[in-house]
């Protein structure tokens, strides 16, 4: 189980891999009795194969409202799918990120309006594409497809319009548009790489890097617009997690809660 577990009406739904049977699940919330599996037909442990490459996913499904239809939409191996939450059923599924060191996907898929964006890890292919249609969408659908790529483990934020990233590698803020994929500014971060996700709160974006210092910055798209930086000095791989004025942080060693 390499992502998390996501609620939603009385269930809970589960990206069950990288392993030797990788599938989407969702369990009862109060009796933990399995309600539905859908399997992926392209499995992947995340180890390395004959060929010296990688193939697996470890992103979190995200629970999303398209065009009137609540959709479970997780970023597999290879490509993106969106699941049904009562059946598990396929709605859709986008291919796209195949790619030349590996098949790996660490992030979720990013929701800008009704454009998806998903990116593969190890350098491998960002694509964007319509929530329209159903079975393969690709073709008809797919609206870009970006390579190579820094490495990203970190999920993105989209706001004002524009999609904000941190990267594994090189330490590289970004600001990309989701319509076209192009880069609009990049900067590096003056500090470590970020495998943790970004949040949005109170009109700032929050990073945390691996050495433990939380970048905040503005969503601009002018540039960087770094609002502070705040080091703890520890290592980290965590999402800072903010509830009710206070940020929650959790490094190697200990659990923060900063706030006035």
């Amino acid at each position: 189980y390499g992502a998390s577990p996501v609620l939603h009406a009385g269930k809970i739904i589960l990206h069950c891999g990288p392993g030797k049977r990788v599938f989407m699940t969702a369990l009862d919330l109060e009796s933990g009795k399995t309600l539905w599996e859908t399997n992926e037909p392209v499995a992947g442990d995340g180890q390395y194969n004959d060929q010296r490459k990688c193939m697996g996913s470890w992103s979190t499904p995200v629970i999303a409202n398209v065009n009137g239809q609540t959709l479970i939409i997780c970023s597999m191996a290879l490509r993106v799918n969106a699941y049904e939450p009562t059946s598990g059923k396929i709605i859709w599924s986008c291919e796209g990120l195949h790619g030349k060191k590996g098949d790996l996907a660490y992030t979720s898929p990013v929701l800008a309006n009704e454009i998806c964006v998903a990116m593969g890890g190890f350098n491998g292919p960002a694509i964007g594409f319509r929530m329209q249609g159903s079975g393969d969408i690709t073709d008809a659908q797919r609206l870009w497809l970006k390579e190579p790529n820094p490495q990203r483990i970190s999920t993105g934020i989209f706001t004002n319009r524009h999609l904000f990233m941190a990267n594994a590698g090189p330490n590289l803020f970004q600001c990309l548009n989701p319509a076209t994929g192009e880069i609009v500014w990049q900067e590096r971060s003056g500090g470590a790489a970020c495998w943790g996700s970004m949040v949005l709160a109170d009109k700032h974006l929050y990073v945390t890097d691996q050495n433990g210092t939380t970048h905040v910055f503005q969503p601009s798209t002018a540039g960087l617009e770094k609002v502070a930086e705040n080091p703890l000095k520890e290592r980290s791989n965590s999402t800072p997690a903010v509830s009710d004025g206070q940020v929650f942080i959790r490094t190697f060693r200990h659990l923060y809660c900063i706030g006035k």
